[in-house]
């Protein structure tokens, strides 16, 4: 019949001859992407803010997240990340950091703090 094809040689089965036809061979790597969530508070996050008397490490790492993981930090946290093209895409390392701060902060279980995002 016909071989197994790997993940890293991408490849066709012609339908109508049954040939191999080999398309570029590449590796399918999954790097972290730069999170860029939006910088202004909308209209609802300002309301929000307003009515928070308590917890203002919520609205402070809303206000102030563009500044605490901007780009170039975020490159030297997708380094962390190992280069591999097994696997689920990488959630961006920003978003993982600000779960764990607001995990810490409300003290929520692992499986907690998945359920909330």
């Amino acid at each position: 019949m016909f071989n197994k094809v790997s993940r890293r040689d991408i490849a066709r089965i012609d339908v109508n001859s049954g040939n191999k036809c080999a398309l570029p061979t590449a590796k399918l790597r999954m790097r972290p992407q730069i999170w860029q969530p939006p910088i202004e508070l909308s209209a609802l996050e300002q309301s929000i803010v307003k009515r928070i008397k308590r917890a203002k490490l919520f609205t402070f790492l809303r206000q102030y997240r563009h500044q605490l993981f901007d780009e170039e930090f975020q490159a030297e946290l997708g380094k962390l990340y190992a280069d591999s093209p097994k696997g689920h895409p990488p959630v961006p390392p920003a978003q993982l950091a600000l779960a764990v701060i607001l995990q810490a902060y409300t003290g929520a279980s692992d499986a907690e703090a998945i359920e909330e995002t």
